[in-house]
C-alpha cells in the first residue's frame, strides 16, 4: 500500500501498531511480518462466500449478496476485535480497515460500491464507549477503496439488549425494528457495503440488509474482520 508524506510524518509521532499482536510496525502495513503466517486466515473455497459458515446458512439470508471476511473469528484475531471494542484500542480500527480494503480490492475484478454502510449503535452506547467501532473501521475501507461512507443512512433507534447476550433464536427477535433507514432516496438502486467488525450467527447484518433492501437498495454485500467458522455464539468478557 503507498503511503503519503503525512502519514509517514504521522507515524514518526505516532507510531502503527499492528492490531493482532500489539507491536509497532512500518506505516504501509496491515499487520506485522511476524503475524502474517500466525493469523487464522480462512482458505478458499472453505466457507460459503454469502454467509461466511461452514455450513451454509444463506436461506436465512437472502438480501445479502456477498460477504468479504478474511479471518476465522479466534486467536490473535478475536483479540484484535475484543481490544478495539471493549479496549479502547481505537487506533486497531485503521489497519484492520486497511486489510479489509486490501482484502476487498484483491477481488477480480474488483467490485464497486456507491457507498459504505456502517453497523450502526445506539447513541447510548455511543456515549458509553465513545466511538464506534464500525465507523471507524468503515472510515479506512472508505479511504482505501475511495468510496463515501454514509453514518446517517441507517441508524439504530432502539436500545436493543446486547447481541453477545444471547442464542441464535434471541438475536434475530432483538433487532426486530431495531434499524431505521432514514434517507430512502439515497438509496434507490445504489451497490451498498455493510461493514461491522465480527460475524457470529449473522442476525445484524440480515436485518440491516433487510432494512436497506426494502429502501431501494439494489445489490447488498456486507465486509467484516472475522466470522465464527460455524454458526455458534460466542460470549464476550467485558471488564
Amino acid at each position: 500500500m503507498e503511503v503519503s508524506k503525512k502519514e509517514l510524518l504521522i507515524s514518526i509521532f505516532f507510531p502503527k501498531h499492528c492490531p493482532f499482536c500489539g507491536q509497532p510496525m512500518e506505516a504501509d502495513r496491515t499487520y506485522c511480518k511476524a503475524c502474517k503466517d500466525q493469523l487464522p486466515w480462512i482458505m478458499p473455497g472453505t466457507l460459503c462466500p454469502s454467509c461466511g459458515k461452514k455450513d451454509c446458512i444463506c436461506l436465512d439470508n437472502p438480501c445479502l449478496n456477498r460477504l468479504y471476511v478474511p479471518l476465522l473469528y479466534k486467536g490473535s484475531a478475536a483479540n484484535a476485535i475484543k481490544n478495539l471494542k471493549f479496549y479502547g484500542k481505537r487506533s486497531y480500527s485503521r489497519p484492520l480497515g486497511e486489510l479489509l480494503g486490501n482484502f476487498i480490492r484483491a477481488e477480480s475484478p474488483v467490485p464497486h460500491f456507491d457507498c459504505i454502510i456502517p453497523i450502526p449503535m445506539t447513541k447510548r452506547d455511543i456515549r458509553k464507549r465513545g466511538y464506534s467501532q464500525s465507523t471507524l473501521i468503515a472510515r479506512f475501507i472508505g479511504q482505501s477503496l475511495a468510496i463515501p461512507v454514509e453514518k446517517k443512512i441507517l441508524v439504530k433507534v432502539h436500545q436493543t439488549k446486547k447481541q453477545h447476550c444471547l442464542n441464535a433464536e434471541e438475536r434475530k427477535i432483538n433487532l426486530k425494528g431495531a434499524f431505521v433507514v432514514t434517507n430512502p432516496q439515497m438509496l434507490k438502486g445504489k451497490s451498498v457495503l455493510l461493514c461491522d467488525d465480527v460475524l457470529t450467527t449473522g442476525a445484524t447484518l440480515q436485518e440491516a440488509a433487510r432494512m436497506l433492501k426494502e429502501a431501494g437498495a439494489s445489490d447488498i454485500s456486507a465486509v467484516v474482520v472475522a466470522t465464527t467458522e460455524k454458526l455458534e455464539i460466542h460470549a464476550e468478557t467485558v471488564v
